[in-house]
């Protein structure tokens, strides 16, 4: 046995296992109402060896001269930064410098073949590396690629030292180490860098920012020469793949696995000119017409952030701070102590004149202060994602619907990635799996699933429905809400633009048909006290409507506006300041409720909750869950932490927002007090502090959600024994994060309540759709319906895809009629209580079906998407209330803001209220 196996013997024997302890893994489930083969886009990764993996960190600095000849500056190339351009430029530059040094300190390094490298800091070796602290080798810049570093650069120094922590590990210890050990997350590392080196070193083929995403540069070399949609402002639709490695249950074993699926994001198009973007952008308004200060800020919107190039001088780029009102002809800049126009400059110092001298001109924030571009001397930097900010709703629309494709062509999609990536025919054509001793199994993996029964639905007056496959059901025309809200003074107010049609007639035929609805669901509606019609409104009518609405003593405002009327997010905060509940509805849909009964069925729901009724109840089909349902009181909870972007572009370091859903199960199924129903939810949400989606120290916003949650619940019922928590929105990565913090703040939460004898069982689930798996039938072939080649609504797998550490199942609980189904994947990471896998499917399974608005199941349960919404609410009302109240500045208290805003423990916290 040689010093290096020693060392790793002694240092596996002397490892602890760590304190923190997840829920015992469970065994799979056992309710079923029917059984199904499901196919997935997961294949095995076989060990064909097992090898040592020896981690080095690498610097990489770019030497450049100085005034002063005794000093020379450093640029540092494996610093991370979040800007994509900067991102692409410095990793490839660093793929370049690392070939080099291979090829030029051959006979220290050996076979190129045998090294992982992460494009930035990290590269594992199968070699030990003759190091004794660090080594430093020097690049000559004549010996890099023409045109990669600048002229004035001297050389590049690359530094190789060894990794503190975990040098040394082995390719099968991922099989038995602890999820949270850091010697798996570094093994998970490897295997994921390995599988990517083919797109990080094809610099042709790929363009890549990170390990895990990777897009093709030209897609139509790889089959993807179709249904690509085209996109106005100077975009296009980019295609490549998103991969994750996993350690799975596997068939008898633990198994690793990649997870392989086609992604595409919406591109800026490479070098080209600004002005030629910017027309492409004003369209039919045309460039001549930004001479208003609001034109320009609408412009700015879409540029602000990019990356541009000069094209002029030495070419520098920058990137957009914003546009000034000013443009080329009336902004002057001193040149030899002497005032002259934009124009004037140009033309004097770089021979350019200037043809577009009316437009705005393109900021740049400095350390010096900030320098002003005209557009047509700046082109778009390359290999720039198109931020949310960027984009228009109906760009995203148009994403959607060209990455909604059936489970036939996406398995079609993933073969062309796959073939690109050499990653297929079990990977025999990629250098580094037959270095490292990897293959990937030739077939996707498959698994035999469980449908777990759907539950079944009550409405007033005893009507029972039961839920088709598709996931939904139809009520019968005169069926009656379970409890009907009723409502004496409310009003409705119509905010219509100038271009748009609806009339007088128009809105008092929408009053009569919501009315005569109202009447058929149970509702009990008195005629509105005013209705009227305000057409072009501006900002400040919205909030007359409120405080005429106020004044009258109004408990309800229905709105109808005009879909260009950017006024809905203000709408929600008036909402809250005023205390008054809105439902908005676009004119649009006023018009079409007369031949669409359905869509007046939705608007008829929503309002019912708001008004503190509640539409209908469930009740399990399965006598086993039911008997475990009905066993003891339960409150469950969901929350969503989400950081907080303020829409003045202002950003409060850390600012986050909480959205809550929340609901009490117990054993009353039919209570005649709305508030103290046991399926009546309440939300809310609360601001707080943190980095890098955890919590910061010190703060106490989950114990403060979940002691406020209690209190609420003792003053409608009686105080639950057992908490079943939904997080959603938290990585793998941070699930020791939520063990050491989040579930001590529950505890502590519980505590606060009722005091520390209250010690209520607790069952912790982490649900997320940000995973990559798909799964679907395997006989997809492409013909017939996309809702037959998806797996059928309630379709579990809690067995070989899943995690061989965690209790963890995939849910599928919303019918696809397009695209591919995106199905939740379910981690329950703490349980004292010691739930079945059969009580928590069955659970999640069943909210599912109660967001209450619509008659079908949806993708999450409700507390969830509850939780979602309200975080979204939340993200808004602060964003409206920054610009009023704090007036732009850049200080906020987290007490005041959830004393002002917060809607926990507010009036309308009892209330369901969506964004």
């Amino acid at each position: 046995m040689d010093q290096d196996t020693n060392d790793l013997v002694k240092k596996v024997a002397a490892m602890k296992v760590n304190d923190l302890q997840f829920a015992t893994k469970r065994s799979e489930g056992l309710e079923s109402q029917a059984k199904c083969v499901v196919a997935s886009n997961i294949w095995e990764i076989r060990l064909l060896k097992d090898v040592p993996f020896y981690r080095y960190e690498i610097c990489v600095l770019e030497e450049y001269p100085t005034k002063d000849e005794k000093k020379h500056a450093f640029k540092e190339l494996t610093k991370k930064t979040r800007d994509d351009y900067q991102t692409v430029e410095r990793k490839n530059k660093c793929v370049m410098v690392f070939e080099t040094l291979l090829q030029k300190e051959r006979a220290f390094f050996g076979n190129a073949m045998s090294y992982v490298y992460d494009m930035a800091s990290i590269v594992f070796s199968l070699n030990k590396l003759k190091i004794d602290g660090e080594k430093k080798f020097s690049i000559e810049r004549g010996s890099l690629p023409e045109g990669l570093f600048p002229l004035d650069c001297i050389q590049v120094i690359v530094s190789v030292k060894p990794c503190v922590e975990d040098f040394v590990i082995t390719a099968k210890e991922c099989f038995s180490h602890s999820y949270l050990l850091k010697q798996f997350q570094a093994l998970v590392q490897v295997y994921d860098l390995l599988l990517s080196q083919e797109a990080f070193f094809s610099k042709d083929v790929f363009v890549s920012y990170g390990a895990s995403e990777s897009y093709l540069l030209e897609p139509w070399n790889f089959g993807f020469d179709k249904g690509l949609p085209d996109f106005p402002g100077g975009k296009y639709v980019g295609v490549g793949c998103c991969k994750a490695v996993r350690v799975i249950e596997g068939q008898g074993a633990p198994t690793l696995s990649v997870c392989l699926d086609v992604k595409k994001a919406i591109f800026h198009k490479d070098c080209q000119n600004l002005v030629e973007k910017t027309t492409e952008i004003c369209k039919s308004r045309g460039i001549n017409n930004l001479a208003e200060a609001w034109q320009v800020k609408n412009l700015e919107h879409f540029l602000k952030g990019l990356h541009v190039r000069c094209c002029y001088g030495k070419f520098r780029t920058f990137s957009i701070k914003g546009l000034s009102t000013g443009n080329a002809e009336k902004s002057r800049v001193q040149i030899r102590e002497k005032s002259v126009s934009i124009v004037q400059y140009y033309k004097e110092k770089y021979n350019k004149v200037l043809q577009y001298k009316h437009l705005p001109l393109v900021i740049e924030k400095t350390s010096k202060g900030y320098n002003y571009y005209p557009m047509e001397l700046l082109e778009v930097c390359e290999n720039q994602r198109v931020h949310n900010a960027q984009q228009l709703p109906v760009e995203a629309q148009q994403l959607i619907r060209a990455c909604a494709i059936p489970p036939s062509e996406r398995l079609r999609q993933i073969a062309c990635i796959a073939r690109a990536m050499k990653l297929n025919n079990c990977g025999k054509s990629n250098s580094w799996l037959k270095e490292f001793g990897l293959e990937i199994s030739k077939k996707n993996l498959q698994v035999t699933a469980r449908v777990i029964r759907k539950p079944n639905v009550r409405y007033g007056m005893g009507a029972v429905f039961e839920i088709e496959d598709k996931g939904e059901w139809k009520m019968s025309p005169n069926t009656e809400l379970l409890i009907p809200a009723a409502c004496d003074l409310w009003c409705v107010y119509a905010l219509i633009a100038n271009s748009d049609t609806f009339n007088h007639c128009d809105l008092k035929s929408y009053v009569q048909f919501f009315l005569d609805r109202c009447q058929k669901r149970g509702m009990k509606m008195k005629n509105p006290v005013e209705v009227a019609l305000l057409h072009r409104p501006a900002e400040a009518d919205l909030e007359k409507c409120f405080q005429l609405a106020n004044k009258s003593h109004v408990k309800f405002i229905h709105f109808i506006t005009t879909q260009s009327l950017p006024i809905h997010g203000r709408m929600k905060y008036l909402e809250l300041k005023y205390r008054i509940i809105t439902q908005d509805v676009l004119s649009k849909t006023a018009i079409a409720v007369k031949r669409k009964p359905l869509t007046l069925d939705n608007i008829i729901n929503k309002v019912n909750v708001k008004l503190g009724g509640m539409n209908f109840e469930l009740f399990p089909a399965s006598l086993n869950f039911k008997t475990w349902f009905l066993s003891n009181e339960k409150l469950v909870i969901s929350y969503k932490l989400s950081p907080v972007h303020l829409k003045t572009g202002k950003s409060v370091k850390s600012l986050s927002v909480i959205g809550v859903g929340s609901a009490y199960l117990g054993s009353s199924l039919s209570s005649s007090n709305c508030q103290k129903h046991p399926q009546k939810f309440s939300c809310g949400y609360r601001y707080t502090h943190s980095n890098g989606g955890k919590l910061c120290d010190g703060e106490t916003a989950v114990c403060d959600i979940v002691a406020e949650s209690l209190l609420l619940v003792k003053k409608n019922r009686q105080i639950p024994d057992h908490i079943i928590i939904f997080r959603s929105g938290i990585p793998s990565a941070a699930y020791d994060y939520a063990l050491k913090k989040e579930v001590v703040d529950i505890e502590e939460g519980c505590s606060k309540a009722f005091g520390k004898s209250y010690q209520p069982k607790i069952t912790f689930v982490v649900v997320t759709t940000a995973h990559n798996v798909r799964l679907f039938r395997p006989e997809s072939s492409g013909k017939g319906r996309t809702f037959d080649q998806n797996v059928p609504v309630g379709t579990v797998v809690d067995r070989q895809l899943v995690s061989n550490q965690l209790t963890e199942f995939y849910l599928n609980s919303h019918a696809a009629m397009q695209g591919t189904s995106k199905i939740p994947r379910y981690d329950v990471l703490f349980d004292t209580f010691g739930m079945s896998s059969d009580a928590i499917q069955s659970l999640a399974f069943t909210l599912c079906f109660d967001l209450q608005i619509v008659n079908h199941a949806c993708s999450l349960p409700a507390p969830v998407m509850i939780a979602r919404d309200m975080a979204t609410r939340g993200e808004n009302d602060i964003s409206i209330f920054w610009q009023s109240w704090l007036k732009g500045s850049e200080s906020c208290d987290i007490q005041c803001l959830n004393e002002q805003l917060g809607h926990m423990s507010k009036p309308l916290a009892d209330l369901f209220l969506t964004t």
